[in-house]
């Protein structure tokens, strides 16, 4: 599990996490608003390569992480945004790291 739950992870160090244990990410974009996960916000997730339709996900895109929920769209699989200004990305495209467990917002 995360041993300093302040130590925020970057895409290059998600090899050091062994699956099945947690890490904590910064929220990186406005791609989840509609689900009031917003930028700067601290993401807990659990490291796993599967999850299911509609499961809130970390994946590897272009060397950046990407949170998004798993959806259908024509029959594929895509990660799918919760803000209309964004495009869905197909998954075969990405690469999964792990599903969102938790969040935590600096009020301040």
């Amino acid at each position: 599990m995360i041993k300093d739950k302040n130590y925020v992870i970057k895409p290059d160090q998600i090899e050091d996490v062994p699956i099945g244990d947690a890490f904590t990410m910064l929220m990186n974009d406005c791609g989840m608003i509609d689900s009031c996960i917003l930028p700067e916000d601290k993401l807990t997730v659990r490291r796993q390569t599967e999850a299911g339709v509609g499961d809130i996900i970390v994946a590897v895109h272009d060397d950046h992480f990407l949170v998004r929920r798993i959806g259908i769209v024509n029959g594929n699989f895509y990660l799918v945004p919760d803000n209309d200004g964004y495009i869905p990305v197909k998954k075969s495209d990405t690469v999964t790291v792990g599903r969102v467990i938790g969040m935590e917002r600096d009020l301040r």
